[in-house]
């Protein structure tokens, strides 16, 4: 649609600013659109076992193509999302699953997303892959009856995606939780990081320390990091408990840098001559990256409902990273 946008240039009305719902307007409307909607064109009942248990669901398409998933039980919804996505993000899907598994074992100086992009094809050691998926599973299952419905939620969706690739690629070997948790440690790696500048801000503190002597450097350091700054403007007057203070003086499961100790390295996978290239060119450098969404509850908008939007911040990508369903 931003093909037919640019053309317009300074032309650009009101009228081409309304939202489409037939395909040949400039935006496209995100609206939810009901089961019985006419703009509707392709409707298509998917079902399957689950569990011992049949599930259902109808997927319907807009004139974009845009898949509107309904269902009478949330497992008919996520049986019909892994269906979804394993019909329109086959390529996606084929190519991270395996590249997922330098994040899930937590590969020093890999960047999963990057081996995705650069369609490379990646394969560790089976034992070193089968342990991390055992820890994840342990760990879901540590977290109680909770823990139990995110294993059968995963199973949900594992079975919508294999019954697609039943369809439509049979050679394909089945989809098992562990490529799961291949998937969701390349969106931890690549949106989930946390923090940043780890390395340089503990090289810094060494600096301070040899420079104003330990008391004064920490004192600094912990002026300059203002983790609770009376001051600070906030939006929120709760607290947040998981945000504990770090002691600088005496950290506990912390190693110290020493300044002028660190050296960047690079890793260079086997049949991976190129992989420098898909690497992080500065890994402790700042990272500008950033994603942004704006709400506003029901109690505040025009029309009496909740407002969302949401920007990701990612751009252009083949295979594409992103589906709206």
């Amino acid at each position: 649609m931003y093909d037919r946008l640019t053309p317009l240039f300074r032309s650009v009305t009101d009228a081409a600013l309304v939202p489409s719902t037939d395909g040949t307007g400039y935006f496209k409307s995100a609206a939810i659109l009901q089961e019985n909607d006419p703009s509707f064109i392709v409707s298509q009942t998917v079902s399957g076992r689950v569990g011992g248990k049949t599930v259902s669901a109808r997927i319907k398409r807009d004139a974009y193509g845009v898949p509107f998933v309904f269902s009478g039980s949330d497992a008919g919804a996520i049986f019909a999302a892994g269906y979804v996505v394993a019909t329109d993000q086959a390529l996606l899907l084929t190519q991270a699953r395996f590249n997922g598994r330098a994040a899930l074992i937590d590969m020093p100086g890999v960047s999963a997303i990057r081996l995705v992009l650069g369609l490379y094809s990646y394969t560790p050691n089976a034992r070193i892959v089968a342990a991390a998926a055992r820890l994840q599973t342990k760990n879901i299952l540590a977290q109680g009856a909770r823990g139990k419905q995110l294993l059968r939620d995963i199973d949900t969706y594992i079975a919508g995606i294999n019954k697609r690739l039943k369809e439509a690629s049979p050679s394909v070997a089945k989809f098992t939780r562990t490529d799961i948790y291949a998937l969701n440690a390349i969106k931890a790696q690549f949106l989930g990081e946390g923090g940043g500048n780890e390395t340089q801000n503990a090289l810094f503190l060494s600096q301070l320390r040899t420079t104003l002597g330990a008391t004064r450097g920490d004192g600094a350091f912990k002026d300059l990091q203002a983790r609770d700054d009376p001051e600070a403007s906030v939006t929120t007057t709760k607290a947040f408990p998981a945000q504990t203070a770090v002691s600088v003086t005496s950290p506990k499961g912390m190693v110290r840098l020493r300044a002028g100790s660190f050296r960047s390295a690079s890793v260079t996978l086997p049949g991976s001559s190129g992989l420098r290239a898909l690497q992080d060119p500065n890994p402790t450098g700042p990272r500008q990256l950033a994603s942004n969404i704006l709400i506003v509850s029901g109690s505040r908008s025009a029309t009496g409902t909740p407002v969302f939007v949401g920007g990701p911040q990612i751009g252009y990508n083949y295979p594409g990273l992103t589906l709206e369903m």
